[in-house]
């Protein structure tokens, strides 16, 4: 397993998306790539997960303790 530093990447952050029928659930990783932390579970059954999810991306660009943290 390589790090990010081997990499040469630094100070860069990972939105990673668990994609379910019914639910979408997004993490972040810190800055170094190594750790992740959840962020938010989205029920998108009944609607159109796309427009959910990146809608709810949108949102935590603007909070403090979403994907800007």
């Amino acid at each position: 397993i390589c790090t990010a530093r081997e990499y040469n990447i630094r100070a860069v952050r990972i939105l990673g998306l668990d994609i379910g029928a019914r639910r979408v659930g997004l993490a972040i990783s810190d800055p170094t790539a190594t750790l992740a932390r959840p962020l938010a579970v989205l029920d998108v059954a009944g609607t159109d997960p796309v427009v959910r999810v990146t809608s709810e991306v949108a949102r935590l660009l603007q909070d403090e303790e979403g994907l800007g943290a």
